[in-house]
């Protein structure tokens, strides 16, 4: 890692998150790219992790910090030293056809000893981003990640462009040791087991269609309601009606809202069309209130979509209540009728209303089988 010294302007960026802004020469020679994320350490000593964006306005040798990295930093700044992260281009590979589907792509184990398992890769043109999981793949060819269509797609790569430059960089940011780092993982699966064994139930009983999709900005009446816009085809897909709930998942952060469709004949208004058609089907429009919730870095970060289970579960409770009810006034009269066990009686409740469940919302299933 290089330390790069600048100096800071008076001037702040008025963005929602830490940024720093250089001249295109600067990052050049300085062997960096945009929309990488490198730490800054102030003249003070103090340290924060900065957006790394470009503007032709700024002086060589100088840098444009964002407020909130100013408020981070604290005291007078006048000068500042960016610390070059690890990261690297690489080479893109076609994925078999039986491995286009699974939840993580192939690599050279190269490139997963470097950066491990967990990575971001980055389109510096665009600042598009998307966290994959990288398998090592014995047989990959050196610097090569085999990536599917749909996640070029993402990123915003033309189709059958070979030459556009794509990012490879660690979303590891535990500095711990390995005895702590354990001690971590353990408490934060136990800590996690009831929120696993309750998903597990909810995608038994009604399942989901999860998506990669980018994050988009909303109508600007939009930004004051806590909702957001899908293309009607998109959130058909998802196997959910308008007004339904999503969860909208970055890392290991998630909002549910409210999912209203896209005003099909205004997609331009809320962001930039390259392809109309394709563009309208890959952005999710969600409030910068929810965005800086996510910790979203920037537009056209790409983030997972699902059905909320736990709502469509409730939507339907009307179909439930008479059928279990029902059930448990059956099941009392038989415990009263031929003197049963109460632990017969338990037993019944617990095989029948899962029955009942599970068919009530079978039509629900069947949207996304």
């Amino acid at each position: 890692m290089e330390n790069n010294s600048f100096f800071v302007l008076e001037d702040s960026i008025y963005t929602p998150r830490s940024e720093v802004c250089l001249n295109p020469n600067d990052i050049s020679s300085q062997g960096l790219v945009t929309f990488i994320y490198v730490n800054v350490i102030a003249n003070n000593g103090k340290e924060v992790k900065c957006l790394l964006t470009s503007s032709g306005e700024i002086p060589q040798g100088n840098a444009k910090i964002s407020k909130r990295s100013k408020e981070l930093l604290g005291g007078t700044i006048t000068n500042i030293n960016i610390i070059k992260p690890q990261f690297e281009s690489f080479n893109r590979g076609i994925p078999k056809v039986e491995n286009i589907s699974n939840s993580f792509v192939y690599a050279c184990t190269d490139l997963v000893d470097k950066y491990s398992n967990d990575v971001e890769i980055i389109n510096p043109k665009n600042g598009f981003r998307i966290n994959i999981k990288i398998k090592s793949y014995p047989n990959a060819k050196p610097k090569t990640i085999y990536i599917n269509r749909y996640t070029l797609l993402l990123l915003g790569v033309p189709p059958g462009e070979k030459n556009h430059k794509l990012i490879i960089t660690s979303n590891k940011t535990e500095n711990r040791t390995n005895i702590l780092a354990k001690v971590f993982v353990c408490f934060t699966f136990i800590k996690k087991i009831p929120r696993i064994i309750l998903h597990n139930i909810g995608f038994f009983l009604v399942g989901y269609r999860e998506l990669s999709i980018r994050i988009s900005y909303l109508y600007p009446f939009d930004e004051t309601h806590n909702l957001a816009r899908l293309h009607p085809n998109t959130r058909k897909v998802m196997g959910i009606e308008e007004t339904d709930k999503l969860v909208v998942s970055y890392k290991d952060k998630k909002v549910v809202l409210p999912v209203l469709d896209i005003d099909t004949r205004h997609v331009k208004q809320i962001f930039k069309i390259e392809d109309e058609f394709i563009d309208s089907h890959l952005y999710i429009g969600i409030p910068a209130a929810y965005r800086k919730e996510l910790d979203i870095p920037n537009i056209g970060t790409v983030v997972k979509v699902r059905r909320s289970m736990k709502f469509l579960l409730f939507k339907h409770v009307n179909k439930l209540v008479l059928p279990v009810l029902a059930l448990l006034f059956t099941i009392l009269q038989l415990f009263v009728s031929f003197d049963m066990s109460f632990y017969m009686l338990v037993s019944i409740i617990t095989v029948f209303v899962p029955i009942i469940i599970y068919s009530a919302v079978s039509e629900e299933r069947a949207k996304i089988k």
